[in-house]
């Protein structure tokens, strides 16, 4: 068994490959000439295999992408840090329902956000997860929510307006019901980064009315020397 191993300099591509009993078969045993040509291709084949994978990995491009953040990945920063969370839920009979929770936010590299939410609300406890990026082909935010109180993941892009401080995201997904729903949700940052404010609306099926569902006020905590 022979394991070929490639390291690069970027340090974050590194992979094994592992090669079978044909790849170092001497050609010079006792074997048909189809069983030669047979191995040869495979050993060919395999070689050029892992020139094409290198290729790709240590091109400038990749390498660029693994290096380098741009001034919209550096705007999710302002998220990092574990935030109390004042929520509260407004009912389509007009009631409201207050619930305290916390969430955890921190980078994955320099390019994603990485948001863990829990939540207990009425004595049943909720989770969510959520991871939010740049997308920087199509020139706009990006992100994904999962939740403990749905089977269906949410997809959402947004824009950053840079002068109200505010992320502005529009989603399209499934209720907890199944059935198709939209979304828009804001999230204002305060100047001193200390709170941010949540707000989610839901689009009235055959309307252009958006119906307020939630506003959550996140409040910082204040670091401690684990953190740095």
């Amino acid at each position: 068994m022979l394991v070929f191993s490639v390291s690069f300099p970027t340090g974050f591509s590194i992979f094994l490959i592992r090669f079978g009993p044909d790849f170092v078969t001497p050609l010079n045993l006792n074997l048909t000439m189809e069983q030669k040509m047979c191995i040869t291709t495979k050993r060919t084949f395999t070689i050029m295999s892992i020139f094409f994978v290198i290729s790709i990995l240590v091109s400038p491009g990749t390498i660029n992408a693994q290096e380098q953040a741009s001034a919209q990945h550096e705007i999710l920063k302002h998220e990092i840090g574990t935030w109390n969370a004042d929520a509260t839920f407004f009912m389509p009979d007009g009631n409201q329902m207050k619930a305290t929770g916390k969430e955890t936010n921190r980078m994955l590299g320099e390019f994603w956000i990485i948001s863990d939410f829990e939540m207990d609300m009425g004595g049943m406890p909720f989770q969510g997860h959520g991871s939010f990026g740049y997308d920087s082909k199509n020139g706009n935010y990006i992100g994904s929510w999962i939740d403990s109180m749905s089977p269906h993941v949410m997809h959402m892009t947004g824009t950053w307006d840079a002068e109200q401080r505010t992320f502005i995201y529009l989603a399209e997904g499934l209720d907890m019901m199944g059935s198709p729903e939209k979304s828009k949700m804001t999230t204002v940052l305060s100047a001193d980064g200390k709170t941010r404010t949540f707000t989610r609306w839901v689009q009235t099926p055959g309307t252009e009315e958006w119906a307020k569902t939630m506003e959550v006020i996140y409040t910082k905590q204040a670091e401690t020397a684990s953190d740095n």
